[in-house]
């Protein structure tokens, strides 16, 4: 059965090959947002495609690799795969040591749907780094986040950069790009925003996070923006050493989803 699903992937040669040219163009965003698609490349990443079989497309193996991961591919005899060689592995990844497995996914259907009404969400905003993105990404997986929402120009997280530090994260959370108007319907709904600042007076130590929560992290570098501030109905700090400035945004959202955890502990 493995061995036959080995021999029933298309073969591709060809650099100028258009599946080739159309999954190497995935690696900027305006030819994601164009097809709906997205990268997912290596193989612990591959695995999280089975919790979400109708969302890959097509996948790509180079070909010294069929062996190695011919269990990994054995769910997908209906699918579109293709064994390719080393030049155009290279090509269509965008890590410099490719592992030789590449699956092309849709974008999730929940990206920017309707935002769920109850459990925690964070707010990130200005989260420009996609790998502190992605780490949020996989950490908000982790502590069981309804989702996130990105304001202010945050990293795209469907780069492939954002993606592999997400570990297949985004596959799992779902994922919400809003403004201004956007958050104040949010908290006309019900919810209230909590905000991460370094000038707060209220310790994160002594809050308790209601099951409505948003709580909004601002970049290491520049915080909170203003106009997320003037939502906040709670600010807070994070108790941290004098003499550091700052922690970085994806360590500062661990601690703040794991104190959300507490609630339901």
């Amino acid at each position: 059965m493995i061995q036959s699903l080995i021999y029933m992937l298309k073969i591709i040669n060809s650099l100028d090959n258009h599946v080739v040219q159309s999954t190497a163009a995935l690696k900027k965003k305006k030819h994601r947002n164009r097809q709906g698609l997205f990268l997912l490349e290596g193989a612990r990443a591959f695995k999280e495609t089975y919790n979400y079989p109708d969302q890959l497309l097509r996948f790509f193996i180079q070909q010294e690799c069929l062996e190695k991961y011919k269990n990994l591919i054995s769910p997908y005899c209906n699918k579109d795969g293709y064994q390719v060689n080393e030049k155009i592995i290279t090509k269509i990844s965008s890590t410099e040591n490719s592992q030789g497995i590449l699956a092309v996914m849709k974008i999730p259907a929940t990206y920017n749907s309707e935002i769920p009404q109850e459990g925690f969400i964070l707010l990130l905003d200005g989260i420009s780094d996609p790998g502190n993105l992605g780490t949020i990404i996989r950490t908000a997986w982790a502590m069981d986040m309804q989702g996130i929402l990105l304001v202010n120009n945050c990293a795209d997280p469907f780069s492939p950069k954002a993606v592999r530090a997400s570990m297949g994260g985004v596959l799992h959370v779902p994922i919400f790009e809003v403004g201004r108007q956007g958050i104040i319907e949010i908290i006309d709904g019900g919810r209230q925003v909590y905000g991460a600042a370094a000038n707060a007076a209220v310790s994160i130590n002594r809050l308790k996070f209601t099951s409505t929560a948003i709580v909004a992290i601002g970049s290491e570098a520049h915080g909170l923006s203003p106009w997320v501030t003037d939502l906040c109905s709670h600010r807070f700090f994070i108790p941290i050493k004098r003499q550091v400035d700052s922690i970085n945004a994806a360590v500062a959202a661990g601690i703040v989803m794991n104190k959300m955890g507490e609630r339901s502990s």
